[in-house]
């Protein structure tokens, strides 16, 4: 009798342990967490920009994701099986762990959607496009106006303002692919480097340069233009 306490004591606690689970779906990472004090919420939650598909593992979730679990919802990610601005694989790939969570942990009984950034746009875009799979979203910082449009005003705008604080760090346009084909052996170092140099200025014209290649290479198959 005592053994098939034991057993049942020990069945109960498995089944109110948290779980966390990491896959894929049709080439999309994604991550579910699901409370030990579960209320049967799940919260849906949208990444931002990012130039490479997204990868998840066991490590700690940051802080505006935990606050979901303190509270007793579960959370559900993707992280999209295309990187950039890649709206139309992340609609579908959000879509698609909502869909498995419902198949593995049954059906909540609300479902919320959130996101930053480009994340934000997806929040709006799937509420609209599916209104009965979520009670309600919550945008953050969302990109609302064309691609085109944002992606230039804040590429370009950002170009400006980084070359006036920080002058003759970055090469002219007229100059990049000229630079490019210098081997790199025998590129000439300067000689007094500028102290206004700021310590990472090739992380910002990367970002920048990734940023307007990836909108202009994906915005002839987006339906938001």
């Amino acid at each position: 009798m005592t053994k098939i306490l034991a057993a049942l004591l020990s069945l109960t606690a498995l089944s109110f342990a948290q779980k966390l689970e990491t896959g894929a779906i049709n080439g999309a990472a994604f991550r579910i967490d699901v409370p030990s004090n579960w209320n049967g919420s799940l919260v849906v939650y949208c990444h931002g920009y990012n130039p490479q598909p997204v990868k998840y593992n066991d490590q700690k979730l940051p802080p505006f994701l935990q606050v979901f679990i303190d509270q007793g919802f579960a959370v559900a990610q993707s992280g999209y099986a295309a990187g950039g601005w890649a709206i139309q694989e992340a609609a579908v790939d959000t879509e698609s762990v909502r869909r498995y969570f419902i198949g593995k942990y049954g059906r909540p009984k609300e479902t919320f959607i959130t996101g930053h950034s480009m994340g934000g746009f997806l929040t709006m875009m799937l509420m609209e496009t599916n209104p009965t799979s979520y009670d309600a979203g919550l945008p953050l910082c969302g990109p609302l106006a064309a691609p085109t449009w944002f992606m230039s005003r804040a590429a370009f705008d950002g170009l400006v303002l980084f070359n006036y604080f920080f002058p003759s760090v970055l090469p002219e346009p007229d100059k990049i692919r000229r630079i490019s084909r210098i081997p790199a052996r025998s590129r000439p170092r300067s000689k007094k480097p500028s102290t206004r140099r700021p310590k990472n200025p090739p992380c910002c014209a990367a970002k920048t340069i990734s940023r307007t290649i990836t909108i202009s290479l994906r915005t002839s198959h987006s339906p938001f233009t």
